[in-house]
């Protein structure tokens, strides 16, 4: 690391600062279509001990910890025909629907599908 002196003291402080960020888990799509949706992410989950997800891995190898779910992150709504267009899944009639790589479904009410997108909230310590 460059020595502090080096920095201004706006760079330092951004530098140094606790990082807090909202991820989106990469490899919960898997988990969706198993059924599983991602309402309490945590740690572990593996025989190693560590994230089921890899995104999620590889922030915790950095020192990242998970603080907090963010369950509603992402909120999109749209008539059915622009989900079917977008997804290529077919959404007849009212009902939930899996889409690809999506971490939770789509739900259809009315003609219109709508989807809320969960993620997590990290944490990354000051750099040393």
């Amino acid at each position: 690391m460059v020595p502090p002196r080096a920095y201004s003291p706006t760079a330092f402080s951004a530098v140094t600062a606790e990082r807090t960020s909202a991820q989106r888990p990469t490899g919960s799509p898997v988990l969706a279509e198993r059924g599983c949706v991602l309402t309490r992410p945590r740690s572990g989950g593996r025989d190693d001990g560590s994230h089921f997800d890899p995104w999620l891995r590889l922030h915790e190898r950095l020192g990242g910890r998970i603080v907090a779910p963010a369950p509603a992150s992402m909120t999109i709504e749209a008539p059915v025909a622009d989900w079917e267009e977008w997804t290529g899944v077919a959404m007849p009639d009212d009902g939930d629907y899996l889409i690809p790589g999506g971490l939770a479904p789509v739900e259809v009410r009315d003609g219109v599908g709508r989807h809320v997108e969960p993620n997590v909230w990290l944490v990354h310590e000051p750099m040393p």
